[in-house]
């Protein structure tokens, strides 16, 4: 795989050349396409593009890409379209970043929150306590919520 014209390709605002670029390079795991795919994944705003790049480094398994993968987890420039960054992480392993896991179990959208419940269901290890002690937080403030909102319901259709 030309190198240099992976760069270009990514770098370029031609999506279909970028993602039939990116499709050529997951053929090819060696370590300089990784780090350039790492590199345009941190680096670029396009969100389509991030996802590709994020889904043709989970598909070689470099273990490299796991660190950047969470950093743009963590990173708000990503807020609403992490679905595709948690779903790249299967094949790795993410084990020490459980607690990112569980705030999006609690916190995120709906696909953000199945992934982050796939994902965790997929490890091997057992789930700290203190990470157990704040799903059932979360669970009792969803809980408190409904009991306003169904009130709040009750009282506006009886006119109260």
């Amino acid at each position: 795989m030309d190198l240099i014209q992976l760069e270009r390709a990514l770098m370029s605002d031609n999506q279909d050349e970028a993602s039939a670029v990116i499709s050529e390079a997951i053929r090819y795991k060696n370590k300089e396409i990784v780090l350039i795919l790492i590199k345009h994944l941190k680096n670029t705003e396009n969100k389509i593009l991030r996802n590709e790049i994020a889904l043709a480094l989970s598909d070689i398994r470099n273990p490299e890409a796991v660190e950047p993968i969470i950093e743009l987890l963590k990173d708000p420039k990503t807020l609403g379209s992490r679905g595709s960054l948690l779903y790249a992480l299967r094949p790795f392993d993410y084990s020490s970043h459980i607690e990112i896991l569980i705030d999006f179990l609690i916190n995120g959208n709906f696909e953000v929150r199945h992934e982050a419940k796939y994902l965790l269901q997929l490890l091997k290890v057992r789930i700290p306590g203190d990470q157990i002690i704040k799903i059932k937080r979360a669970i009792n403030e969803f809980e408190d919520r409904i009991d306003l909102l169904l009130e709040t319901l009750d009282e506006l259709e009886n006119g109260k």
